[in-house]
């Protein structure tokens, strides 16, 4: 049986159970004059029964007591319509007329209706103040039944906040549990992280300097005694060990990206995206390439980062054009749904978008080994533009080119700065 709370609060009880038996309610319209007309009509039948006794004074002497019953019991209108029956029924049926009523001869005869005038407006008056009373008790019990309904109502809606708190301060010590879990997971699986990346750049690297050495020593001390098959086999093997590590120190890079701590601050994409083009151009100065750059594309965000991005995608388009004999590759900006976004275009090998799903896979190349790369390249850019709190995403047709997507949310804005004005060339 579960204990009782005497400090809790209890509601109010009902007026009825504190105040005594309820007063009778207030008699509809059409009671009162039903009322009062059934006590007119025995009022009339007492009179026709007594007119021989009576004779033809004092007609309202078996009316007066059912006006005051009206009135006592049904309130003045009900005894006002009792009135005008009484007198309608008095002047019209009985065998007299008005001026022969208030005709009376003799002292006593002034004196019985005196008495009977004033004895039917005292007795009006004490039933008035008798209904206006009971009416007064009718409304405070009234009010203090809707005080005992507020405060039941009142009492039942703390109760119910009080459980709901319990609930949500329940809820949020749970909440707070999950989180402390969650949080010590997430410890653990970057700890997890960070000693495999120590293992992969120091265990594995070792190995592959002494392929690499012992790989130059027997190009270089034993190439004449070799033939050309195992030069050939030598050579391959430098070649996929040299592969391997650069996969090694793309991988290091990508893991890096997630604990790399942003550095906001306004950067000019057209800018970098100028020297990048600037870059490749010196590297494959032979090559006919268009190159088309928009200027004053400026962004708040880490500037190491947003380089390397562009860098990525750069690159690929400029990796995968290298088959037009004059190629064609632009960045800019661009606005959809609304959203301002960054495009890199080139009209190079394209890819089958049934594959698209793939290109931001650590790994995942849709081409050959007709174009060099370690398939991370566009696995960091799409770090790097989650880092900046935005979206990528591309679209290409096989032989038409791609076109790559990135926005940056504004969430890596600081609106409290405004945007330097760029600088004219």
């Amino acid at each position: 049986m579960p204990a009782i709370d005497h400090h809790k609060e209890q509601p109010v009880p009902p007026p009825s159970e504190v105040q005594g038996p309820v007063h009778p309610t207030v008699c509809l319209p059409w009671q009162r004059c039903l009322f009062a007309i059934l006590a007119v009509a025995a009022a009339a039948i007492l009179r026709i029964e007594f007119l021989d006794f009576l004779g033809p004074h004092l007609p309202y002497v078996t009316f007066i007591p059912a006006v005051l019953a009206s009135c006592l019991y049904c309130g003045a209108s009900a005894g006002l319509l009792a009135t005008f029956l009484s007198v309608g029924y008095v002047s019209f049926c009985l065998d007299t007329s008005v001026d022969q009523i208030l005709i009376v001869h003799g002292a006593t005869e002034r004196l019985v209706a005196a008495f009977s005038i004033l004895s039917c407006a005292a007795l009006g008056l004490v039933a008035w103040l008798l209904h206006n009373d009971q009416s007064r008790i009718i409304a405070a019990e009234h009010q203090a039944k809707l005080a005992y309904e507020r405060s039941r109502i009142e009492a039942s809606l703390r109760e119910s906040e009080a459980r709901y708190q319990e609930q949500i301060l329940a809820l949020n010590a749970g909440l707070e549990q999950r989180v402390r879990e969650r949080t010590a997971e997430l410890e653990a699986a970057i700890r997890e992280q960070e000693s495999f990346s120590y293992s992969v750049s120091h265990d594995l690297r070792a190995p592959l300097r002494h392929i690499n050495s012992f790989s130059s020593i027997l190009m270089e001390e034993y190439a004449a005694d070799l033939p050309d098959e195992a030069r050939n086999y030598l050579a391959r093997i430098k070649g996929a060990s040299k592969s391997l590590g650069s996969k090694i120190d793309h991988l290091l890079e990508l893991s890096r990206l997630s604990r790399t701590e942003l550095k906001c601050e306004w950067v000019d994409l057209g800018q970098i995206a100028a020297g990048i083009a600037a870059m490749l151009r010196e590297t494959e100065p032979q090559r006919c390439v268009k190159l088309s750059i928009e200027e004053g594309l400026l962004v708040r965000g880490d500037r190491a980062l947003l380089g390397q991005l562009l860098e990525n995608l750069l690159g690929n388009a400029w990796k995968y054009s290298s088959v037009r004999p004059s190629a064609r590759i632009a960045f800019g900006k661009s606005c959809a749904d609304g959203q301002d976004s960054f495009f890199v275009k080139d009209d190079g090998v394209g890819f089958d978008m049934a594959y698209s799903g793939k290109l931001f896979e650590v790994f995942e190349r849709l081409h050959g080994a007709q174009f060099e790369g370690t398939g991370i390249g566009l696995a960091t850019a799409q770090r790097i533009v989650q880092r900046h709190g935005g979206e990528i995403w591309a679209e290409g047709k096989v032989g038409a080119g791609a076109t790559f997507f990135f926005t940056l949310s504004s969430a890596a804005v600081d609106a409290n700065q405004p945007p330097p004005t760029p600088h004219h060339r």
